[in-house]
C-alpha cells in the first residue's frame, strides 16, 4: 500500500470527533441523551462539560442508562471538568451535587456519611443557589437533599427535617409551576419519605406532573418521558399506596 495512502488512513482513524456544542442541544431536544453528552463532552469549556453533565443526568433520570453507575461517574467526571474550567458556574456545581447524590448511593449510607458526601453536595447546592438564585433546581435539589438525607437517617446529626424539604420543594414548584420533573421528583421524595401524611400531596405533584404538556424547546423530551413515568406511578398509587411507595425507595435507590 503506498505510503500516503497509508497515511490518509491513519489520520482518518485517529483524529479526534469534533466538539459540537450546538449537534449536542438538538440531540438533547430530541431525546438522545447519551448522544448529546458525546458530542458536548469533547468540548473541554465550562458550559459544554456542563451541559455533557446535564445530558448523562438526563438518562439517569428518564431511566435510559444501561449502567446506570458508570453513567453517575461520568456525570461527576464532566461536571468537575466544568468547575475546573469555570467555578462560577452555577450549572455545574448543581451537576456535580447530583453525581455526589448518586455516589452515596452507590457508596452505602455509612460510608457516604464517614466520607461527609452528603455534606460536600449540600455544600455545591447552596454554592449554585447564591451563585443563581432565579434556577429553581437550586430549592429543589436542595429539598430533595433533606428528605433523603432523613430517609437514611441522618437528619439529626446534618440538619436536614422534611419540613426543610417541603419548604424548599414548594419554593422550587412555585418557581416553576410548568416543570413535570420537579414536581415528579417532589413526589417521589413524598413518597418515599414513609409519612402517609404525604400521601395526598405526592398525588397532588404526580397528577401536576402528568397533566403538565411539554415546555417547548430544549426541555421537550425529558419532559415527555418524565410525564410518562409520572403516570405509571400515578397509577400505582391509586392501586396500592404502600406498594407506591416501595417504588419510590427504589427509585431513590438506584
Amino acid at each position: 500500500m503506498p505510503f500516503i495512502l497509508v497515511a490518509i488512513l491513519f489520520l482518518a482513524t485517529a483524529a479526534p470527533a469534533r466538539a459540537d456544542l450546538p449537534g449536542a442541544r438538538e440531540a438533547y431536544a430530541a431525546g438522545e441523551f447519551e448522544r448529546a453528552e458525546t458530542l458536548a463532552s469533547i468540548d473541554p469549556s465550562a458550559e459544554a462539560q456542563a451541559f455533557a453533565a446535564g445530558a448523562a443526568l438526563a438518562l439517569l433520570m428518564a431511566d435510559r442508562a444501561e449502567n446506570r453507575r458508570a453513567v453517575a461517574g461520568r456525570l461527576s467526571a464532566h461536571a468537575r471538568a466544568a468547575l475546573a474550567a469555570d467555578d462560577s458556574l452555577a450549572e455545574a456545581h448543581l451537576r456535580l451535587a447530583a453525581g455526589i447524590g448518586f455516589e452515596g448511593r452507590y457508596t452505602g449510607t455509612f460510608r457516604a456519611f464517614m466520607r461527609r458526601l452528603p455534606q460536600q453536595g449540600k455544600t455545591h447546592i447552596e454554592r449554585a443557589m447564591a451563585l443563581d438564585g432565579a434556577d429553581p433546581w437550586g430549592p429543589a435539589m436542595l429539598g430533595a437533599w433533606h428528605f433523603e438525607v432523613v430517609r437514611r437517617g441522618g437528619g439529626r446529626a446534618l440538619g436536614a427535617s422534611l419540613e426543610n424539604g417541603m419548604e424548599a420543594y414548594g419554593q422550587a414548584i412555585a418557581n416553576a409551576p410548568d416543570d413535570p420533573v420537579i414536581a415528579y421528583f417532589f413526589a417521589v421524595a413524598l413518597l418515599a419519605s414513609g409519612e402517609a401524611a404525604y400521601l395526598d400531596a405526592a398525588r397532588a405533584q404526580l397528577a401536576r406532573s402528568a397533566e403538565l404538556p411539554p415546555r417547548e424547546g430544549l426541555d421537550a423530551a425529558l419532559d415527555t418521558a418524565i410525564s410518562t413515568r409520572a403516570r405509571t406511578l400515578l397509577r400505582a398509587l391509586d392501586d396500592d399506596p404502600a406498594h407506591a411507595a416501595r417504588l419510590a425507595v427504589a427509585e431513590m435507590e438506584r
